[in-house]
């Protein structure tokens, strides 16, 4: 792959399989995925630490959305040169999970998770006299995820096989009665977010639970899919430089096959039916103007579309819940992640 010194090169078969192995179990031990790839414990634990060194690799926990809770896509148009201001006031706010500047660096895009605690009209009544620089374009709704979440690349899901798959993790074929998180939770899910590999005894100095009780809640969140693990990694190890967002309009009752076959579009990251101006939008991947092009025209000629409008990122804010360095290239709104 690289030296420790060396320049970034491209991943090869080991570490993909060791990314599709923390996207099925974000906790799997080193040498249970050894094991799986006949290498060694030190081969595994040495590709990790360089895969977050060199390829911003970061495993985090997600929780899942609430049935009661919202997603929303945010379109903010700024005056000239505020939007950096804009983003990273948003990025502060503990219900956005992803920022995009784009359209030039004149337009603010946000996602934004919506509950009882954190209506979106909320945020953006307390948004708009703080900065006095912005104006809403639009807000989606997310009504469907065609790809996103629990789904992401197939470049990154397609390295192991499905034996090697099966022995990660066996999540049980219907998911446990639903949990109610408590204040612990939350305390745990925090410190998840920030290091979905943290070891239990921290977490159990953070939450004030024993090491065995927060393998036990963490094991029952799981299963009742209440939560689950992310993979963050810079998207230029996959050899993308740009990120794009499709703002999509198809006939109304052709929105779940043009979505669908958007999803199965290999350079999509998120694909989403929405309200709005739009009713789907996409988050895609590309190698530059000519491979954009390549996309855009694709996805243009599915049957059903009847417009297209592609707006390049400029640059990614926050991703999967933390904020991104300045201009990181990311393949959802954030990085390679399962999310927009």
């Amino acid at each position: 792959m690289e030296s420790d010194t060396g320049q970034r090169t491209a991943l090869d078969t080991t570490d993909r399989k060791i990314i599709h192995a923390l996207f099925l179990d974000g906790r799997v031990s080193f040498s249970r995925i050894a094991e799986i790839l006949g290498v060694s414990d030190q081969t595994v634990a040495r590709r990790f630490r360089r895969l977050q060194r060199r390829h911003g690799l970061r495993v985090v926990c997600r929780e899942a959305a609430a049935a009661t809770d919202a997603e929303w896509l945010l379109r903010l148009r700024c005056t000239p040169g505020r939007a950096g201001a804009v983003a990273d006031l948003l990025a502060r706010r503990d219900e956005t999970h992803w920022i995009r500047i784009c359209a030039g660096g004149a337009e603010v895009v946000c996602g934004v998770t919506e509950s009882d605690a954190h209506p979106h009209e909320a945020l953006v009544d307390e948004l708009l006299p703080a900065t006095r620089a912005t104006v809403v374009l639009a807000a989606h709704r997310i009504l469907h995820t065609f790809r996103g979440g629990r789904t992401t690349l197939p470049s990154l899901t397609g390295a192991l096989s499905d034996d090697e798959a099966g022995r990660i993790r066996a999540l049980p074929a219907a998911p446990a009665p639903p949990v109610v998180l408590d204040a612990q939770d939350r305390v745990l899910l925090a410190e998840l977010a920030r290091d979905g590999r943290a070891g239990y005894a921290p977490l159990g100095i953070a939450t004030g639970m024993a090491e065995a009780t927060v393998r036990r809640r963490l094991g029952a969140l799981l299963d009742a899919r209440a939560v689950y693990f992310d993979v963050d990694l810079d998207a230029t190890s996959l050899g993308y430089t740009e990120t794009s967002l499709l703002w999509i309009t198809a006939a109304p009752a052709r929105v779940d096959a043009v979505g669908r076959a958007i999803a199965a579009v290999g350079d999509v990251a998120f694909a989403a039916a929405t309200t709005g101006p739009s009713n789907i939008v996409a988050s895609v991947l590309s190698r530059g103007t000519t491979d954009l092009y390549r996309l855009v025209t694709s996805i243009g000629a599915i049957d059903g579309v009847d417009r297209l409008a592609a707006d390049p990122v400029l640059r990614t804010v926050k991703a999967s819940g933390a904020v991104s360095s300045a201009g990181r290239a990311g393949t959802s709104g954030r990085s390679a992640s399962r999310g927009s």
